[in-house]
């Protein structure tokens, strides 16, 4: 399990790496909307229009509503409990992450201090990059071990149909005219596609729209 962990955290920082590639990256995100090209073909994903966001609110219930009834998902409460009574602790593993964000800042600060005209600062820029990256993989191994002990839950398995609903809405690729038509004509067609990197990405660059915080100056 610690090596599937240890490679998911390499996952994380490759498509971060991915990402911080993509041209013009916070001018798109101002835009609600992130492009880029695959295989020849052009793609974008955007934030969901009204009409799609009404779509996605409807889907959303019926699936909760689904879930509440399906004897196999409980609640993270109801985990976290059960978890508990075989020496498992969730509040634990958060603290724990919220220890490795405070040492993390601590760090960058201290990194910010430095210059490189110095070899010991080079030194101790190169020691602090390395402390900092140990701590963000132990990071990333940590929300991932607490991701599969809530695996089961309904808030999880929600947040998840949530994602690859609203992907399957906005996911679109530039025709030859110019115009952007949808990749997938419903849900269905979104979750029995075999173009796993297509999605996986679609869905990462999602997650930068639409989880990344708004300035005061934006809409």
């Amino acid at each position: 399990m610690e090596n599937v962990r240890n490679q998911e955290s390499e996952n994380l920082i490759k498509k971060i790496n991915e990402a911080s590639e993509l041209d013009d990256l916070e001018q798109m995100l101002k835009n609600n909307v992130i492009e880029w090209k695959e295989d020849g073909l052009t793609y974008r994903v955007r934030k969901p229009n009204f009409s799609e966001q009404s779509d996605l609110r409807k889907a959303k219930v019926k699936r909760h509503n689904e879930l509440r009834n399906d004897t196999n998902y409980k609640y993270e409460k109801q985990l976290i409990k059960e978890l508990e009574k075989n020496g498992v602790s969730i509040p634990n593993i958060i603290n724990r992450q919220l220890e490795i964000n405070r040492k993390i800042e601590e760090l960058q600060l201290q990194l910010a201090k430095l210059g490189s005209e110095k070899e010991t600062e080079v030194k101790a820029i190169t020691d602090y990059k390395i402390q900092i990256y140990e701590l963000q993989t132990e990071r990333n191994n940590l929300a991932l071990e607490k991701m599969e002990y809530l695996s089961d839950s309904i808030e999880t398995e929600l947040m998840i149909f949530i994602n690859s609903f609203t992907c399957a809405l906005v996911l679109e690729q530039k025709e030859s005219g110019g115009d952007w038509v949808k990749v997938f004509n419903s849900y269905e067609d979104f979750v029995n596609s075999k173009n796993d990197k297509l999605l996986e990405k679609a869905s990462y660059y999602l997650s930068l729209i639409i989880f990344r915080p708004q300035s005061q100056n934006e809409n």
